[in-house]
């Protein structure tokens, strides 16, 4: 388990780096006072705070604010993790104040591969790094969010119960269960299932299994490995075209478009 460095939370830094391998990495939920950049290739990774979960497929970036208690979790092996720390106060643009997941333009993701030798806190000794880091916050809320918000995220559960369901279903994506199946595998019935989904993450049970499929069809794009046409099977749908419309309901773009934008170079 690595150590957070004395420097994040140092009120006279601007910024701190911690470029990373996700072998090297493994914190449990913490906070700190400065607000967080986080951005990975080579594999998944998942944010959790509280009972939300955000997936961060390739080629995006989430902004964590100052304060927010959350943990990072990849079930890959191995993944290059770029983490920039920044300094916040009130009078920062309202988009520090909320955590979200954005897709990376060619322009900050040049930027970002630029730092991948930094690691340490940014200070005025560094006029270049400082200049540099200054460019890198002060670009985030000007770029057109409109287009590039990647607003896949979902209520984790905080049930013992439902999490055990909830990796059976991510472990099972291309099945389809009812929920009186899942109710008789896990010893529940119908309407207690029906009513502990809605009571302890605000979803029903067929919103959350679509929530999950799309996670974990994401997690096969980010391989790149797979046509659209199979993960759509390895999701659970048998048509492609309701495959796509639902991805692109909860994404916003359609399969195809996500996967050219997330797999090129």
């Amino acid at each position: 388990m690595k150590q957070f460095s004395s420097f994040i939370d140092d009120l006279n830094t601007f910024a701190y780096i911690n470029n990373v391998y996700i072998k090297e990495f493994g914190y449990k939920v913490h906070t700190h006072s400065k607000g967080q950049l986080i951005y990975a290739e080579g594999g998944i990774i998942h944010i959790y705070s509280g009972n939300r979960h955000w997936y961060l497929p390739a080629r995006n970036h989430m902004w964590i604010p100052a304060g927010m208690p959350h943990c990072i979790v990849s079930p890959s092996s191995y993944v290059n993790i770029f983490n920039f720390y920044f300094a916040t106060d009130d009078t920062d643009a309202s988009f520090f104040k909320e955590a979200n997941v954005y897709m990376v333009n060619d322009m900050l993701r040049a930027m970002i591969h630029y730092t991948k030798d930094w690691n340490g806190p940014v200070t005025d000794e560094q006029p270049t790094r400082m200049a540099f880091m200054k460019a890198i916050k002060a670009i985030l809320p000007e770029m057109d969010l409109t287009i590039t918000t990647f607003p896949v995220s979902y209520p984790y559960p905080r049930d013992a119960g439902l999490i055990k369901i909830a990796e059976y279903l991510s472990e099972n994506a291309e099945s389809s269960f009812s929920l009186d199946e899942i109710a008789r595998r896990f010893g529940y019935s119908s309407r207690t299932l029906s009513r502990l989904f809605k009571e302890d993450i605000g979803f029903s049970y067929v919103r959350f299994v679509r929530a999950i499929r799309i996670t974990k069809a994401l997690e096969l794009i980010a391989e790149n490995k797979h046509t659209v046409s199979e993960i759509a099977m390895a999701v659970g749908y048998t048509s492609l075209s309701a495959f796509s419309n639902v991805f692109e309901r909860v994404v916003g773009i359609r399969p195809s478009e996500f996967m050219a934008r997330a797999t090129r170079k």
